[in-house]
């Protein structure tokens, strides 16, 4: 989808530079990524300089979140809700969001979207769809 780290981290800056001139998204992929835009403000100043976001490195070792992984986790499981994949993801979601909110519901499924993502990768196999759920259902 996107060539490079820079690229999505490009895509992100323009994004939030056309919400700022109020133009219009007709593609869906934008329209997503300007919604997990607004639900972050604390990450716009970051966006509103592209050679910042562009230069900077995040990590643990840093002692900060990568804010372009976590919008794009948001995005992630908003898919998964739409496509229902894994199956009951959905159902699942709106179990959690009787629990709190809809934002802490996808706070708590990217927390554990990342530990199968991580252990797929450390293993080398492709991630675990079924432990995802059943992590999830035990929220």
């Amino acid at each position: 989808m996107f060539g490079s780290k820079d690229d999505l981290r490009q895509k992100y800056c323009d994004i939030y530079t056309r919400m700022q001139a109020d133009d219009p998204f007709p593609d869906r992929l934008d329209q997503m990524i300007a919604n997990v835009i607004k639900m972050h403000p604390e990450y716009q100043p970051l966006l509103s300089d592209s050679a910042k976001s562009l230069d900077s490195e995040f990590g643990p070792d840093k002692g900060q979140a990568n804010p372009f992984l976590h919008m794009g986790m948001h995005l992630a499981v908003w898919e998964q809700i739409a496509t229902n994949r894994p199956d009951g993801v959905r159902d699942e979601h709106l179990r959690l969001i009787k629990l709190s909110n809809e934002h802490q519901a996808e706070h708590q499924m990217m927390e554990i979207l990342g530990i199968i993502l991580w252990e797929a990768q450390r293993d080398n196999v492709p991630p675990d769809e079924s432990k995802y759920l059943e992590a999830i259902r035990k929220i």
